[in-house]
């Protein structure tokens, strides 16, 4: 979508454009305004295994803790004032590790979870910090068997605090949406968002998305055949919890 003369560019994994008007993860503007960040793990490929204290705020030190803190409500008290006080949606998956933390600073905070098959995320995400590392890392990436072991490690972690953040949050301010179905159905998936999270009138949003989804079409990642087997062994707990097959 883009305003007439936005710059636009190919994100590095190659599967979607983005323009200076384009949805983008806070954590980038957290990284570059100097708080503590898991995406220092771009440009120090080692920092991946320790992403959990790189993205829990209650692990930093108090002038850690105190920067990120600083660093995130500015940010998005600027982007608040510039979108017309808009409700803000937060899309970084480092928040994960972080459910408690921004409850604390948001209390009417209201999350909204896509599920995905676990085996297309691990491909997915194997392919993103390749990506990432071959154009901004500064140190030597790691290898590939390196590399699935981190994401595999980061994966069951990651359902392990993101359950743990969510126990004490109202269950109608959680949804859990099912990828398959955004993808098959955007804008019906939406309202039905829209209706459990009670986040008011949806009625602008199917031609505003058919515009966005339009202008990124999606080049999908495959999964190598030889990954599978291992991949759904040693992910089973999560391909269990949500019911894939």
């Amino acid at each position: 979508m883009g305003r007439s003369g936005s710059r636009r560019a190919e994100r590095p994994m190659g599967d979607m454009d983005v323009a200076d008007d384009s949805p983008q993860e806070e954590e980038f503007a957290l990284l570059c305004l100097g708080a503590r960040s898991g995406y220092e793990a771009f440009m120090f490929p080692e920092a991946i295994e320790k992403m959990e204290a790189l993205c829990d705020a209650r692990t930093f030190s108090v002038e850690e803790r105190s920067g990120w803190r600083e660093a995130l409500l500015e940010f998005l008290g600027g982007v608040s004032y510039a979108s017309g006080n808009r409700r803000l949606v937060l899309k970084s998956p480092t928040n994960s590790f972080r459910v408690e933390a921004l409850r604390d600073l948001f209390p009417d905070a209201s999350f909204a979870v896509i599920v995905r098959n676990p085996a297309e995320v691990f491909a997915s995400s194997i392919a993103m910090w390749q990506a990432m590392w071959k154009r901004y890392a500064l140190r030597p990436p790691l290898g590939r068997h390196r590399l699935q072991e981190a994401v595999i490690r980061l994966r069951l972690d990651f359902e392990t605090r993101l359950e743990r953040g969510l126990e004490a949050v109202a269950p109608r301010s959680v949804a859990y949406l099912a990828y398959e179905e955004l993808v098959a159905d955007p804008a019906g998936t939406i309202r039905r968002l829209y209706r459990k999270l009670d986040l008011g009138d949806s009625c602008a949003i199917p031609p505003r998305l058919s515009a966005y989804l339009s202008a990124n079409r999606k080049r999908m990642r495959v999964l190598p055949h030889a990954d599978e087997g291992m991949i759904r062994e040693r992910l089973k707990p999560v391909f269990e919890k949500y019911g894939f097959k």
